[in-house]
C-alpha cells in the first residue's frame, strides 16, 4: 500500500520526501494530472519557454535517425 496523506486547503496535496527525491521533484515543478480507472496518475513535466521549443522539436527529430560513422 502507498502513502496515505490528507489534502489540504485548496487541494494541496503535499507529497512524502522520498517521492519528491525519487522523481526529483521540487516547490515549483509542474506534474500533469490525469484520471485512470484506477485512479489519479501523476506525471513529472517540463516546460519549456517557446524561445527554445525548436530545440527540442529539432533533437527529437534527430534521435530518430541511424547514426552516420
Amino acid at each position: 500500500m502507498g502513502n496515505i496523506i490528507p489534502i489540504g486547503k485548496r487541494g494541496v496535496v503535499y507529497m512524502p520526501k522520498k517521492v519528491l527525491k525519487k522523481y526529483e521533484l521540487s516547490e515549483g515543478d509542474y506534474v500533469e494530472i490525469s484520471e485512470t480507472e484506477k485512479g489519479i496518475l501523476l506525471k513529472p513535466k517540463a516546460v519549456v519557454d517557446k524561445e527554445y521549443a525548436w530545440f527540442f522539436k529539432k533533437t527529437k527529430k534527430l534521435s530518430h535517425r541511424p547514426a552516420t560513422i
